[in-house]
C-alpha cells in the first residue's frame, strides 16, 4: 500500500475569500502516514466535513484499516486547539465514505453517507448529536454516490455523481417523502469532467458545489463552481477555481486530493482539505509481516478446533 489519504484544517481570517484566495494556516493533521506497529492500522482519512453546532466545531470523515471496512469518524473542538476524538458514529457491513451533513429548516441534523456498495441514496438523522444515527428516509435506488443536498425556496435539491460519470439532480419540497422528481436538466445529462462531488462549502448566502476533477487521474484536482440559478426548471454553475489548493508544500498533498469542506466558526473560515502522500517505504514490509503473523495465528487456531474435533470424536467412539 504506497499511497495513503490524510487531512488538514486551516483556519484564515474573517475575510478570506473562497474564490481567491489559498489557505494556508495549518493548525491541525489528521494523518494517517504512520509506521505500522500494531495489527489495526488506518491507511485512509479522508472526505472530512465540518459542521459547527452549539458553539463548537465537528469534523466527520471516512477512516479505513487495514483488513477492515471504511466508517465514518467524529472529532470535535471548541477553541481550535484541543480536539476530541469522539469516535465511530457510524459503521456498516459494507465501504461507505463522504459523510454529508446538514440540517433542515427545523433544525433537524442529518447525515448523508455514501453506500454506493449498497446502491442507494439514504438519508440518517441524528437523534442525539453526534450520535444515534437513524436510516430515515432511502431517496434513491441504484449507481448514485457522494451526494449534496440545497435548500432553496422551499424545495430540497439532491446533486448526486451517477454510473455513467454524470451529474443527476432530484428535488422535492419533503426531505423525508419519496417524491424525489428528476430534475429537467438530467435530461442534457450533465456531463462533465467533474462530476464527482467533491465536499461543501457553508457559510454566507452563495450556492457552491465542490467538485473532483478525474481528468488528470483520481485525485488529482479539486474545483469549486458557483452556483448561478437552481430552481425545479433550471440548473446552472460557474466554474470559479479550477484547481482549489493551499499556500505552502507539505508532504501529505504531495500526490494529489479530492475534497475541500468550509464554514465560519468565531470568526474563522475554517477549511478542511484531504491529501494523497506517499506512505513509508517500511510499511510494505510491516504489513507483510502481519499478514504472515495473521496467517500463522489463523493456522494454528484451526490446528486447534482439528485437533479438538478429533479428541471429541474419539471419546465418543469410545463409549
Amino acid at each position: 500500500m504506497g499511497k495513503i489519504w490524510s487531512f488538514g484544517i486551516f483556519s484564515e481570517e474573517e475575510g478570506f475569500d473562497i474564490e481567491k484566495n489559498k489557505p494556508q494556516n495549518l493548525i491541525k493533521l489528521f494523518c494517517s502516514r504512520q509506521i505500522r506497529v500494531k495489527s489495526k492500522h488506518p491507511h485512509t482519512l479522508a472526505d472530512p466535513f465540518l459542521y459547527v453546532h452549539n458553539d463548537e466545531l465537528y469534523v466527520f470523515a471516512e477512516i479505513e484499516e487495514i483488513n477492515r471496512e471504511a466508517y465514518i469518524n467524529c472529532w470535535k473542538t471548541s477553541d481550535l486547539n484541543n480536539w476530541i476524538d469522539l469516535g465511530p458514529v457510524l459503521s456498516l457491513d459494507c465501504h461507505i465514505s463522504y459523510p454529508y451533513i446538514f440540517n433542515d429548516n427545523a433544525g433537524n441534523i442529518y447525515l448523508i453517507p455514501e453506500t454506493r456498495k449498497l446502491q442507494e441514496v439514504s438519508i440518517w438523522k441524528f437523534d442525539d448529536f453526534p450520535f444515534h444515527l437513524t436510516k430515515v428516509n432511502s431517496i434513491l435506488k441504484g449507481d448514485y454516490y457522494d451526494s449534496n443536498i440545497f435548500y432553496r425556496n422551499n424545495y430540497y435539491y439532491l446533486v448526486t455523481a451517477y454510473n455513467d460519470k454524470s451529474l443527476k439532480i432530484f428535488y422535492s419540497p419533503d426531505l423525508l417523502g419519496n417524491n424525489w422528481v428528476p430534475h429537467p436538466a438530467n435530461q442534457m445529462c450533465l456531463k462533465s469532467k467533474a462530476y464527482r462531488n467533491g465536499g461543501s462549502i457553508v457559510y454566507g448566502n452563495t450556492l457552491y458545489r465542490v467538485a473532483q476533477d478525474f481528468q488528470n487521474g483520481y485525485g488529482k484536482k479539486v474545483c469549486i463552481y458557483k452556483i448561478r440559478s437552481l430552481d425545479n426548471n433550471k440548473f446552472e454553475e460557474e466554474l470559479i477555481t479550477e484547481d482549489f489548493s493551499v499556500n505552502g508544500e507539505y508532504k501529505w498533498l504531495e500526490e494529489g486530493k479530492h475534497h475541500v469542506s468550509a464554514v465560519k466558526f468565531k470568526n474563522r473560515i475554517i477549511i478542511a482539505l484531504d491529501g494523497l502522500g506517499n506512505d513509508y517505504k517500511i510499511n510494505r514490509l510491516l504489513n507483510g509481516l502481519f499478514r504472515l503473523v495473521n496467517f500463522k495465528f489463523n493456522i494454528y487456531i484451526l490446528l486447534i478446533v482439528l485437533y479438538n474435533t478429533y479428541v471429541f470424536s474419539s471419546i465418543n467412539m469410545i463409549e
